[in-house]
């Protein structure tokens, strides 16, 4: 099995829910001197992966935990600590200039994003010495819109997913836009950025004949999960209504996706499963499923602002189909590491070994929910 199994009792309607907030608090801090004391900020090889495996997710981790208001006592240390390992990883960027620039996870403008964030929390607490340094990173961010419009930016590995491709880049505009209250693209190169990503996948559907109207592949295998698959994928086009709303078919091929992802649950437990070749009759055991925020139910039911989305997200999201996920989601309780999974670097390796199964008989498929 690819999880430890979940040990904690399961919760009964109306009994009261005690959160050890001083315990979490201390396991917080703990974990934060542990990254410090073995990941020095300033060591260009610690800054590699951006914010998935490099420094810069270690600031954005402690941009975050400064902002929660649960650590009044270490704030200033854990600020500065989130200078040395953003300073750290801009001085990596600029020394590497890699066709992985457009990654949001993997590559420079993650750690744009992540410097915004920094310097417009610091510019709003020291009356504005800060503001010219978000707004630079800031429009460093959107520079990048124009490398990851051509279709096939990224060559025959696939363009549209969310740690390399383009969803990644759409979804840095969702955080920044939710965090600093502005918007990085304007509406036209935001429209025209999400229209490229559908028809991407119209493309790739009608090429491979896939039974969902939009389709996606990483590396030539076509993933369902939030990581590299269909679901992260629509659920970034989601997040920008204005654009599903303005593009009726857009809309009717976004809504029809959603809805073979709802079929594509397994009759065991209602895990999604991880690839498109692993559907219907060929879904795994489940002894061998992969329940992860990665590929699985977790990345499926990540939740989303209703108040934003079309109606029938909402009405997806009701459904006793996805509700049906639930249970997937409580009892795995953590995944174990795979030690024959190479190491998580970014762009080329892909972190998940995966079985991989026979695609060429779709048609055999029952693709019945």
């Amino acid at each position: 099995m690819r999880y430890f199994t979940n040990r904690l009792p399961d919760y009964t309607a109306g009994s009261p829910v005690d959160i050890p907030h001083a315990q979490l608090r201390g396991r917080v801090a703990s974990i934060v001197d542990a990254v410090v004391q073995h990941v020095q900020p300033r060591h260009l090889r610690n800054c590699e992966g951006g914010l998935y495996v490099g420094a810069a997710g270690i600031a954005y981790a402690l941009w975050y935990i400064t902002q929660t208001g649960q650590f009044p006592k270490e704030a200033l240390r854990y600020q500065g600590l989130c200078k040395q390992y953003l300073v750290g990883s801009v001085e990596y960027e600029k020394r590497n200039k890699k066709e992985a620039g457009a990654s949001f996870l993997c590559g420079a403008c993650g750690v744009d994003a992540v410097g915004a964030l920094y310097d417009h929390t610091s510019s709003s607490q020291s009356e504005g010495s800060s503001s010219h340094a978000a707004a630079q990173f800031l429009e460093s961010y959107a520079n990048f819109a124009k490398i990851c419009t051509p279709m096939n930016f990224l060559g025959p590995c696939g363009s549209d997913e969310l740690l390399v491709g383009r969803a990644g880049y759409l979804c840095g505009v969702q955080l920044l836009a939710q965090k600093l209250g502005k918007q990085v693209l304007s509406q036209e190169t935001t429209n025209s950025l999400c229209k490229v990503v559908v028809e991407s996948g119209r493309s790739y559907s009608k090429r491979h004949q896939s039974p969902s109207p939009l389709m996606y592949a990483y590396y030539d295998t076509e993933y369902l999960g939030a990581a590299h698959g269909l679901s992260g994928i629509l659920q970034v086009l989601l997040g920008f209504p204005d654009f599903v709303k303005s593009d009726p078919s857009a809309e009717k091929d976004i809504r029809d996706s959603v809805d073979f992802l709802v079929k594509c649950q397994a009759s065991h437990g209602g895990n999604i499963p991880p690839a498109l070749d692993e559907c219907g009759a060929r879904t795994r055991p489940a002894e061998h499923e992969l329940v992860h925020w990665c590929h699985g139910a977790p990345g499926e039911c990540e939740p989303h602002p209703l108040g934003n989305c079309p109606g029938y997200l909402v009405n997806l999201l009701a459904s006793s189909k996805i509700l049906h996920c639930a249970p997937k989601l409580w009892q795995p309780y953590m995944l174990k590491e795979d030690s024959k999974s190479p190491p998580p670097k970014c762009v080329v390796v892909k972190t998940i070994t995966r079985p991989v199964y026979n695609t060429s008989h779709r048609s055999s498929y029952n693709w019945g929910g």
